[in-house]
């Protein structure tokens, strides 16, 4: 990065200083990157989510762990002060975690001008609040994030019947359980409501999860959750409403629609996994607003919102993700409509995606 932007977030240029970002390879030298508060968090849960047990590189747990990286509050970044522990990383999962960063610093929307950030309040005349049932203490303050960056109200309840009675417009996100108790709490709402749900689902708790989707629920989350993850699932239940459904599998069936003013991608996944076990590593890894689901076909279907000269980056990183046992294959694009059409989309968010996408920023390119 330019030395003129030392002083901003390396992702995303905010002015934020949230931590600092530490690489120091096998010479000896080490690279510092500045992280505004939103960057820092997001790749302080890629990283968590993402270790593994293994006797050397941190993320794989077997190539060999070369590159140390740390992440550091900002209180903790100033010169002088020692390194927490932090990560052991090969070369390949180093280049995936560089991959996660220029992919992020894509999507905050780094061209913007500066009148295209968030302004006003909350729009969506639907949603009254944010609802978490049966959730633990790692997940829900991901969901109070999102909700404070929306100005939605927040709630927790452990029980269904307390939950339900909240508010008919509210947003639920309900925990996946050996009980099943995510089925149960979609099957007790009424049809037209059941759209409202997503079920987060943790390791292990895949058959509570899918058998909710067939029962109306949105989509599903993968725990531990982010606020992106969030903020991504508010978006599409407020915009789409109750989705079409693989008939195969009971995943979301996404439209492939050019959105934030950014052609997409529809990209289909076909694996020796399930295309729910897909969909799962898919969700915890990609970027909260892009859309995983179904093709129809029994096949995960995944909608990428990039340019063209950031496909390649995407399907990299995709490979990494999935392993050489699967294949992705762009089986759909819809173009972004020209600047001054009709229908051509605003590079205004709504305020859940601009939430997400952070402060209006201008950086040079």
């Amino acid at each position: 990065m330019d030395t003129n932007w030392s002083a901003f977030c390396a992702v995303c240029a905010s002015h934020d200083l949230g931590g600092e970002l530490r690489i120091r390879g096998e010479l000896g030298a080490t690279e510092h990157l500045r992280l505004c508060t939103a960057c820092f968090g997001f790749l302080a849960d890629a990283l968590r989510v993402a270790a593994a047990e293994g006797s050397d590189c941190s993320l794989c747990g077997d190539g060999r762990g070369v590159h140390a990286v740390a992440l550091l509050p900002a209180a903790a970044s100033n010169p002088g002060n020692r390194p927490p522990a932090g990560y052991l990383l090969c070369h390949a999962c180093l280049t995936w975690t560089r991959d996660l960063i220029d992919g992020e610093s894509l999507t905050r929307w780094a061209r913007r001008s500066e009148g295209d950030g968030p302004a006003g309040e909350w729009p969506h005349a639907r949603i009254a609040g944010i609802c978490a049932v049966g959730l633990n203490a790692t997940d829900t303050p991901a969901i109070a994030a999102a909700a404070e960056a929306v100005g939605a109200p927040f709630s927790t309840h452990g029980t269904a019947p307390a939950a339900s009675s909240v508010n008919e417009r509210a947003i639920y996100l309900v925990r996946a359980a050996p009980d099943r108790s995510a089925t149960a709490f979609v099957a007790s709402l009424p049809p037209e409501r059941r759209h409202q749900v997503a079920v987060v689902c943790a390791p292990g708790q895949e058959d509570d999860a899918a058998a909710a989707l067939v029962q109306g629920a949105a989509e599903t989350l993968a725990a531990p959750l982010s606020r992106q993850q969030v903020l991504g699932a508010i978006d599409r239940i407020d915009r789409d409403g109750a989705p079409p459904r693989d008939p195969r599998t009971g995943l979301p069936w996404y439209p492939v629609v050019s959105r934030f003013g950014l052609p997409c991608y529809g990209l289909r996944v076909e694996s020796p996994a399930t295309a729910f076990e897909t969909v799962l590593l898919l969700r915890r890894f990609l970027r909260g607003y892009d859309a995983v689901g179904g093709d129809g076909e029994g096949n995960a279907l995944v909608l990428v919102y990039c340019d063209p000269d950031e496909l390649d980056a995407v399907l990299r990183r995709f490979g990494r993700l999935l392993g050489e046992s699967a294949t992705v294959n762009v089986v759909a694009y819809a173009e972004a409509a020209p600047e001054g059409h009709p229908d051509a989309p605003r590079r205004r968010l709504p305020q859940a995606a601009a939430a997400y996408f952070g402060t209006a920023y201008t950086r040079a390119s």
